[in-house]
């Protein structure tokens, strides 16, 4: 795991808005208005920048900053921000005292959130943040912004809710929030777990931690990461539940994620593959012996496995099927 932010896709990872029926242009001078869909041009081109609408609003930009107007024109959030970020869950992340440099990369100033109209709801303070999401945000203190590469690195990050309420103090170097039931948090190139009420689970004594939909931890201890291919190797990995307590001990040599309720895990294997393969349940209990020297991910019921260079299937018990 590494700890370089990109803020653009941090600020807009979890935004999946949709794009209304307005397009922005621009015309022969460089000014942005947007038409409607039969080409005709409902805004006249006169702002220095207009993005695509989204939730009936868009991000434009005059007289030097940046503010959100709707289909009409109307401003809804001042002309007043050095950048600004499409909405999510009823906030948009504001910058003030930013700038783009000579490389054509936005840095510096502080950020905060305002909401849809044009109230400022938390206050530019921060170095970075990312889109709210199930009412969460990561909020960073103390970092920067790469002049040249635009990568987000360094200070440390805590979480904020809605209200702008700091959830989490900003005391770690990491913190992810794909499942925001189950965040992973890390100082040190160590890993743990925390719920969304900033309570710590584990502790940061994990080299890698991947959480699923369901909340189950994919961990790793005494692993390496590998920059080039983005993948850990060694160590040994296991499982947690979403309380943090061990569900599968830390102990296969490689392991999946689960599908239909099973995980493949690996005894033998190294950084070139190689190994026993089997699967363990829910509860961590091994229900198909490690014994394949291959095997797929169940899918429907069965899964494909090999052994002694011979491939069937299996079902969910072990058993052979005829196909």
């Amino acid at each position: 795991m590494k700890y370089i932010i990109t803020p653009l896709l941090l600020l807009a990872a979890t935004i999946a808005l949709r794009a209304q029926s307005l397009s922005p242009f621009k015309d022969a001078s460089g000014k942005y208005g947007a038409k409607d869909a039969s080409g005709n041009i409902v805004i006249q081109p006169r702002y220095g920048y207009l993005d695509s609408f989204y939730n009936n609003l868009a991000i434009a930009y005059k007289e030097d900053h940046f503010g959100f107007i709707d289909p009409a024109e109307k401003t809804i959030v001042p002309f007043r921000y050095d950048m600004a970020v499409h909405f999510s869950e009823g906030l948009a992340a504001v910058n003030t005292g930013g700038r783009i440099n000579t490389d054509d990369i936005f840095e510096g100033g502080k950020w905060g959130f305002v909401n849809r109209q044009g109230d400022v709801l938390i206050t530019p303070q921060y170095e970075m943040v990312g889109s709210f999401h199930e009412g969460l945000a990561v909020i960073n203190r103390g970092g920067k912004t790469d002049a040249k590469t635009g990568d987000f690195y360094g200070g440390k990050w805590g979480l904020i809710d809605i209200s702008g309420k700091e959830i989490i103090a900003a005391k770690y170097d990491a913190i992810q929030t794909s499942n925001p039931q189950v965040l992973v948090v890390g100082n040190d190139l160590k890993f743990g777990l925390a719920d969304r009420s900033g309570r710590q689970l584990t502790s940061l004594k994990y080299d890698d931690i991947t959480v699923d939909e369901n909340g189950i931890s994919r961990v790793n201890i005494g692993g390496i990461f590998d920059e080039l291919f983005e993948v850990m190797d060694g160590g040994k990995w296991g499982f947690l539940d979403r309380t943090g307590k061990e569900l599968i001990p830390v102990k296969y040599d490689d392991a999946g994620f689960y599908h239909e309720g099973l995980v493949k895990v690996n005894t033998g294997a190294t950084a070139d593959g190689g190994g026993k393969w089997g699967f363990a349940d829910m509860t961590g209990k091994l229900v198909i012996p490690v014994q394949y020297d291959s095997v797929d991910d169940f899918s429907g019921g069965k899964t494909k496995v090999t052994l002694n260079g011979k491939s069937f299937y299996i079902d969910k018990t072990g058993k052979r099927l005829n196909q």
